[in-house]
């Protein structure tokens, strides 16, 4: 689902979170400019590119991926980051071997 990143819900969490956002990358400018800002939250594209326009730290947008999808039957092991990821282990119900290379 997108209602996070665009179309009304995205356009409201984007006016509330940029002032917000850039006020933390603001204080990072001033107390230590040379660290990095990596941005977790959505809408991924808008607040990165915000602070990216008004601030000097260095700013990366990453995307937290499929690691919410698990459930009580449904184990993943995840590795990678932000749209590069693959599963390492997979258990449904706890019967493993859901992944023949790997037992």
């Amino acid at each position: 689902m997108i209602g996070d990143t665009v179309g009304p819900g995205g356009i409201m969490r984007g006016i509330r979170h940029v002032p917000a956002l850039i006020d933390i990358a603001s204080n990072l400018d001033d107390i230590s400019p040379n660290t990095y800002l990596f941005n977790y939250s959505n809408p991924l594209t808008v607040l990165t590119r915000a602070v990216i326009r008004e601030c000097k730290v260095k700013t990366y947008g990453v995307c937290t991926g499929i690691f919410g999808v698990a459930s009580r039957d449904v184990k993943l092991y995840i590795g990678g980051i932000n749209h590069f990821y693959w599963v390492l282990d997979f258990t449904v119900k706890a019967i493993r071997d859901i992944l023949s290379w790997r037992s």
